[in-house]
């Protein structure tokens, strides 16, 4: 996690349960991940001295005692933006050979509508770009075709999405994976994202909210 000016991200690679009946284990992985604390650095933070008469006056005497703190611990939830990518594991619920048959029509919808991360990863409140790439897992390592192998359920198993405190700071600009990587059973994605930072002499919203998740 890093600060960029006054904006607070936290950046996140995770490896979560595998198996098509796990999605709960992995939907409980997340949310630890969501609520770990880490220690950072206070942005507001400011020298005894440089403490003036208009913050206190405005802000109120409260302030005084977090105005000096070095550090807090703030949940990763909290953050302005917060990107989560790797190896989620959740799977399309359809049947082997009626996904080949989607993917081979080009009709992403339906598989879209069965994907686990779809249908019940909503309570994290993760924005994702639209998913136009086909499903990511299961390949032969040596071509582009998915294994027979266990008749294991095309599915995009990898995944990229974000959390914004504030609506529309983030931009999803590509979204795409890379199809002519063979040297696993999985396709990389990549994305690429705008961010929006603030910078302000300490502007009263961040403040508060500052307060709020440190009370």
């Amino acid at each position: 996690r890093f600060n960029y000016l006054l904006t607070s991200i936290a950046v996140i690679c995770c490896h979560l349960e595998a198996g098509p009946g796990k999605n709960q284990i992995r939907l409980s992985q997340i949310d630890l991940l969501m609520n770990k604390n880490i220690k950072c650095k206070n942005p507001f933070r400011r020298k005894k001295g440089h403490i003036t008469y208009e913050d206190l006056k405005t802000k109120g005497i409260f302030i005084y005692k977090e105005l000096m703190m070095n550090e807090f611990y703030l949940k990763v939830k909290y953050h302005d933006v917060v990107l989560l990518f790797g190896d989620m594991n959740f799977r399309v619920e359809m049947e082997y050979y009626k996904t080949i048959k989607e993917i081979e029509s080009n009709d992403m919808s339906s598989l879209l509508l069965a994907d686990q991360m779809n249908k019940y990863g909503n309570k994290f409140n993760f924005c994702e770009e639209t998913v136009k790439f086909i499903p990511t897992y299961k390949f032969h390592k040596e071509n582009n075709s998915y294994t027979t192998k266990k008749l294991r359920t095309p599915s995009w198993c990898d995944r990229i999405v974000y959390k914004q405190r504030i609506h529309n700071d983030v931009t999803c600009v590509v979204y795409d994976s890379y199809m002519n990587v063979s040297n696993s059973d999985h396709k990389p994605v990549f994305g690429f994202f705008e961010v929006n930072v603030y910078d302000s002499n300490f502007p009263e919203h961040d403040f508060v909210r500052f307060m709020e998740l440190n009370s």
